[in-house]
């Protein structure tokens, strides 16, 4: 059971967990929310861990990594608000999103590491004053 849920919280202690999240990431979560329970055609709460990692993964997804994390972590708030276990949790869903991020062509990658060229040119400039647009200080 979630403590909001619970007979003897103060109002303060309500109020404190209703603030515990930006607005913005209460939107966000209420977005994600809704585009999952619209692709899985049912009530959220129902969700297998199954179908989770489905969505997740779905054909022909550009999702980036970033928005995977965050659709994750709106399933997580919806289940944890209700006091069910989530789905999204699940050690399949999680191996599920190692996979994605693995088998993603544009993954992140090392940049390449500094020549004596670019240091020395870096050095070179790192003391001079610097100037705005137009030559404005």
């Amino acid at each position: 059971m979630p403590l909001a849920a619970t007979p003897d919280v103060s109002e303060a202690t309500q109020q404190a967990l209703r603030h515990a999240h930006a607005p913005e990431t209460r939107r966000v979560y209420a977005l994600h929310q809704q585009a999952f329970a619209a692709w899985l055609q049912q009530a959220l709460l129902r969700a297998t861990p199954v179908e989770v990692a489905n969505y997740l993964a779905s054909p022909g997804s550009t999702k980036s990594h970033s928005w995977r994390a965050q659709a994750t972590a709106a399933l997580r708030h919806a289940f944890h608000e209700a006091g069910l276990p989530s789905p999204a949790q699940h050690p399949g869903v999680r191996r599920t999103l190692r996979g994605l991020r693995r088998q993603r062509p544009n993954a992140p990658q090392q940049a390449a590491p500094l020549t004596e060229t670019a240091i020395a040119a870096i050095e070179a400039t790192a003391l001079s004053p610097r100037t705005g647009r137009g030559g404005e200080d």
